[in-house]
């Protein structure tokens, strides 16, 4: 099968473009794309403008910074005229591939067009071959704020997928698989490999559209990934230990391939495969939305269903993972802080990936007729209709995390586990319907909500943000909608 690799120009000169559009014209298997137009920009050669009136090349690398963290583009050349090695260190980085020098050498341009080729090729012979191309599903759950279960619905879900793809079924109330609060040394963290035998289950059948397939048991079927940064809490609420997490894939992209990813998990009892977020002493400034993506690509070739842990986030790493996911639920519950954590959470998504915003689906957790607002309040507020609702059963929930076993094995006859099973039956046959996201037009907040979204006066706030040690002149809002990239980019 022959592969046009796409590039997308970002010059400074009408000279330098022509240039270049020459150059590739005479090299096989690449095509010119525009920045706000293709979903894959693949190449991006980016003309530094440092001789220019104006020009600033502190600019210039803020953009490359952008360009390198955006997951539609696979690698990033710069050419300049300066050839001063300080600011080619400079440039590589900052994640740069190549440094073309100007006036450009046509053997040396195809050269390193070459050398792009050659990297995609081996990337993509180290995806799994006897895997369908459509791959699996994600699904990424985001809490409204911390404490409103969106841990607890993950965990669950991905549990309740694993079971069922394997043919396994929960256990009753009386079979715990979770070592309870022996000794509190889950609080740990990384503390060594766990080495947990499979265990068969009887009990409570799960209705999940249908009696599900054996698969082979080397097959791997679903998957959890918590990407609650730093140190998120799924491994508690498995009772399981780890050594190693997803962001040693992140931060070691040449060897990410399907085998070094699976070994970065650990097995569940289920059979679910569990990726633990990084520690507080990990590198987090080093984990890049592209190298998320990567992650992620690479895990829904492997399993079925990948389950993502999201946290109540919207920023960068979140959104890569939205806009991978064919479903996205925000967990909430009926109290107002809740209630208002949502609103924000959906309006930073808006603002910088609204088709992403759109597809986002609601889950009211705790319900209960005693909480004080009612869901049509709720879906006035966040205009759009609840796609879920799980009962309350706090005690239960509270339980199964303190032993270290899913809400669905320790208590299935819980209302909340039953709420649960229902989610996860309805997420099973097909993904939500694209595009509405469950949306409810004309629902305006108003009235007693309408405290909830601003102060008087104040139209902006803040995106909700993980706790890491990147300076604020990094911080960006999010990924570049298209048709935004690099809108001072000169044609």
């Amino acid at each position: 099968m022959n592969i046009t690799h796409p590039v997308c120009l970002l010059t400074k000169r009408l000279a330098t473009r022509e240039e270049l559009t020459r150059v590739l014209a005479r090299q096989d298997g690449f095509r010119l794309v525009s920045p706000g137009e293709a979903d894959d920009l693949g190449l991006v050669i980016l003309e530094l403008g440092e001789d220019l009136p104006g020009d600033s090349l502190n600019d210039d690398f803020e953009s490359i910074a952008s360009l390198v963290s955006d997951p539609r583009v696979g690698e990033v050349f710069v050419a300049s005229r300066r050839k001063d090695p300080d600011l080619i260190i400079r440039a590589m980085r900052a994640g740069v591939s190549e440094f073309l020098s100007q006036p450009f050498r046509s053997d040396e341009v195809l050269a390193a067009l070459e050398g792009y080729a050659r990297r995609r090729r081996t990337a993509r012979a180290a995806s799994p071959a006897t895997v369908p191309a459509a791959g699996g599903r994600v699904i990424h759950v985001m809490g409204a704020k911390g404490g409103v279960g969106a841990t607890t619905v993950a965990v669950n879900l991905a549990v309740l997928a694993a079971r069922s793809l394997s043919g396994k079924v929960p256990g009753d109330d009386t079979a715990k698989s979770g070592k309870g609060l022996n000794g509190l040394n889950r609080l740990g963290g990384r503390n060594g490999a766990a080495a947990r035998d499979m265990q068969d289950m009887g009990g409570m059948a799960l209705a999940t559209g249908g009696p599900a397939a054996f698969a082979p048991a080397a097959l791997p079927l679903a998957a959890l990934m918590d990407m609650r940064l730093p140190q998120g809490d799924v491994p508690l609420f498995l009772d399981m230990e780890y050594s190693r997490t997803w962001a040693d894939g992140a931060r070691n992209m040449g060897r990410l391939d399907a085998t070094f990813l699976r070994s970065l998990a650990e097995r569940h009892a289920s059979g679910l495969e569990v990726f633990a977020s990084p520690d507080a002493g990990d590198d987090l400034d080093a984990i890049s939305p592209r190298a998320v993506k990567a992650v992620l690509d690479l895990a829904r070739a492997l399993y079925a269903v990948t389950v993502v842990d999201g946290g109540p986030y919207a920023d960068e790493l979140a959104l890569v993972s939205m806009q991978e996911a064919e479903t996205i639920l925000l967990v909430t519950d009926l109290a107002l802080p809740a209630l208002a954590g949502a609103r924000r959470l959906l309006d930073d998504v808006a603002a910088v990936a609204p088709s992403v915003a759109a597809r986002i689906q609601l889950v009211v957790n705790r319900m209960s007729a005693q909480a004080g607002v009612d869901l049509s309040e709720a879906e006035r507020l966040l205009e759009r209709k609840v796609f879920a609702t799980v009962g309350d059963d706090y005690g239960a929930a509270v339980a199964a995390i303190n032993q270290g076993v899913p809400l669905c094995e320790a208590a299935p006859r819980s209302v909340a586990a039953r709420s649960l099973a229902k989610l996860a039956e309805r997420l099973a046959p097909a993904a939500p319907a694209p595009g509405n996201g469950g949306a409810a037009p004309g629902m305006k907040a108003g009235g007693l909500f309408a405290r909830l979204l601003h102060r008087k006066g104040d139209d902006t706030h803040e995106p909700n943000r993980r706790e890491s040690g990147r300076e604020p002149g990094r911080e960006r809002d999010g990924l570049l909608p298209h048709g935004a990239l690099l809108q001072g980019a000169r044609g």
